[in-house]
């Protein structure tokens, strides 16, 4: 398994992630060792399935490069897999997992309304992608004998045994979906701000402001922007419970990009999204670890 994933091939599309989010790879120390090839496979994987289906430019490649991917999963639900980190995680779950469900997601993401007209809209949008995820995430994570089997600890309690009932494990996905959707659409935001759909922020808050998408590049677009990054910071607040130290420690991250651009006064203008320190990024990922654990 481990052998698969340490070709280079694995290796550059790990590193083109962690490059991306400096602080997952400090969040995979607070995962049980067992479960961090995983972790590093699936970030990579999702990095490059969340670019495909709306961070690019050009609609035309969009639409290629989004159904090449859904085609791959559904392939490797097969048990044809075809590119490294497909191969690799097939390794490791098998072809028995939700990849149809991640496919369909992808290709749903990438045809979605890319001005979506309001915060509900924009959230809809990501719905079907942001589930898939989270299906996939607790396949791969919270489902894992591994986590119970003594190797790194145990992140979460297992649901049959402990007895968790139907109600409180789809409010717990509730509040993962939700955590969810707030990410793509952050990461929209990081993305997009320069691109035609104006990083998805809602026609509704360009119009309360009277500026185009164009506009959100300007000093004048700050306001709006800070609103929208307040918006998804109350949506992501109201998630509070993960079954997956992964989804928690991101969700914290997002927060914490938030928080920082919310904090930024209108007069200076859209500001990028600044990275946190590292000392910084090891406590936020400690705090959502310890949080799982304790759920």
């Amino acid at each position: 398994m481990a052998a698969m994933a340490e070709t280079a091939a694995c290796d550059a599309f790990i590193g083109k992630w962690h490059a991306r989010e400096p602080g997952m790879a400090i969040a995979e120390g607070f995962c049980p060792g067992a479960l961090r090839l995983r972790f590093r496979l699936w970030g990579a994987l999702l990095s490059e399935m969340r670019e495909a289906a709306f961070e690019l430019s050009d609609a035309r490649v969009v639409e290629v490069k989004s159904s090449w991917w859904a085609d791959e999963l559904v392939r490797t639900g097969k048990g044809q897999p075809r590119h490294p980190l497909t191969q690799a995680l097939a390794d490791e779950i098998g072809s028995d997992g939700p990849w149809s469900e991640l496919a369909r997601g992808v290709a749903m993401a990438a045809s979605s309304e890319a001005r979506p007209a309001d915060a509900e809209a924009a959230v809809q949008s990501m719905r079907s992608f942001a589930t898939a995820i989270v299906r996939f995430e607790n396949a791969l994570f919270a489902s894992s004998t591994l986590e119970n089997s003594g190797q790194g600890g145990s992140i979460v309690a297992d649901r049959d045994s402990h007895g968790v009932s139907t109600a409180q494990a789809s409010a717990v996905e509730a509040d993962a979906v939700q955590a969810t959707c707030v990410h793509l659409l952050v990461q929209r935001l990081q993305t997009g701000l320069r691109s035609d759909d104006g990083g998805r922020v809602p026609l509704s808050l360009l119009a309360r402001h009277r500026i185009n998408a164009a506009q959100l590049v300007e000093v004048q677009g700050a306001p709006a922007l800070l609103e929208w990054a307040s918006t998804l910071q109350a949506l992501s607040l109201a998630s509070t419970r993960f079954d997956t130290t992964y989804r928690a420690v991101r969700t914290e991250f997002d927060r914490g990009e938030l928080r920082h651009l919310t904090r930024i006064h209108a007069d200076l203008g859209p500001s990028q999204f600044s990275r946190l320190a590292p000392l910084h990024d090891v406590w936020i990922a400690w705090r959502a670890a310890r949080r799982v654990r304790s759920a």
